[in-house]
């Protein structure tokens, strides 16, 4: 259950809105989340590289303004980097909580389009298995993200080439 309060201060100057949900179930593994978070274990493996101050803002500023690749299909990403972190999500078929993969992929201009997809997240496996990391490239890799039907409905998969001419 959902509920909405507000909180008015004495001189009724300002108004906070406070939410608040009642009988939810916890989150899993929030307690563990909160562990690692504190002894600086994230779940996120990144492609930028650098431990420096600006190569972390550069991480950053991908994941916080990143296109949806839904927004993306069939267009060019001269693949730099990739950013991949685990995320929780409800399974829409079953109801329950799982973990997916959000994925980030960073251009050579400094654009960003993520997408939640297992077949994207299984093709940056095959490329980082077949081409190694990024940073030994000779060059961006091009590639552009295709919508495919598939029996459980559409998907998204990475191909790498010239996206198509339209």
């Amino acid at each position: 259950m959902y509920s909405l309060f507000q909180k008015v201060d004495a001189t009724m100057s300002e108004t906070t809105e406070i939410a608040t949900i009642v009988d939810a179930a916890p989150v899993a593994g929030l307690a563990n989340e909160l562990a690692n978070l504190n002894n600086g274990q994230v779940a996120v493996f990144s492609t930028v590289k650098g431990a420096d101050y600006q190569s972390r803002l550069k991480t950053l500023a991908a994941l916080s303004g990143a296109t949806p690749v839904a927004d993306h299909i069939d267009k060019q990403i001269n693949l730099r980097d990739v950013v991949i972190q685990q995320i929780s999500m409800v399974n829409e078929r079953t109801g329950e909580l799982q973990e997916v993969p959000r994925i980030t992929l960073l251009d050579d201009n400094g654009s960003s389009y993520h997408a939640i997809s297992d077949v994207v997240y299984k093709d940056l496996k095959n490329v980082f298995a077949i081409l190694g990391m990024p940073s030994t490239w000779p060059a961006p890799l091009p590639t552009f993200v295709e919508k495919r039907k598939g029996k459980a409905g559409n998907f998204f998969t990475l191909t790498v080439g010239e996206a198509p001419k339209k």
